[in-house]
């Protein structure tokens, strides 16, 4: 039975640290309908909540938001290898969040950081975006 007039409360979340001797990494795309460009933000964190990377990228030939998420996993999948950590783990797991909960990801991809190319940060955020 669908109830009629009654609005589900906001949602209301905030980043949570990983637990102890483990990483987190965040990802967002920032798309707008119409175009093909995609902007992508990555943050990879510790339980000190410590930014041990960020990173942006731009990716065309998107024509859809799933599309452009999909992509940001598979960037921060990628930059996670490129620093050679995937063989540091044992256990690794998907988990989606509310933007709110994911505001230093989000706040990259919709960073004014104009880029040709892909940008890594090592222990600090992009110039524009900040905690």
């Amino acid at each position: 039975m669908v109830q009629r007039g009654i609005r589900s409360p906001p949602i209301q979340a905030s980043w949570c640290p990983p637990p102890l001797h483990f990483v987190k990494l965040n990802v967002d795309a920032s798309y707008e309908v119409g175009t093909d460009v995609a902007q992508i933000g990555v943050v990879l964190g510790n339980h000190d909540g410590l930014v041990l990377l960020s990173a942006v990228t731009m990716i065309s030939g998107i024509v859809s938001v799933l599309q452009a998420e999909l992509q940001a996993i598979l960037f921060g999948g990628e930059v996670f290898d490129i620093i050679d950590l995937s063989t540091e783990f044992e256990v690794c797991s998907f988990i989606h969040v509310h933007r709110s909960a994911n505001c230093l990801a989000d706040g990259i991809s919709r960073s004014s950081f104009t880029l040709s190319g892909s940008c890594v940060w090592q222990f600090s955020l992009p110039p524009d975006v900040s905690l």
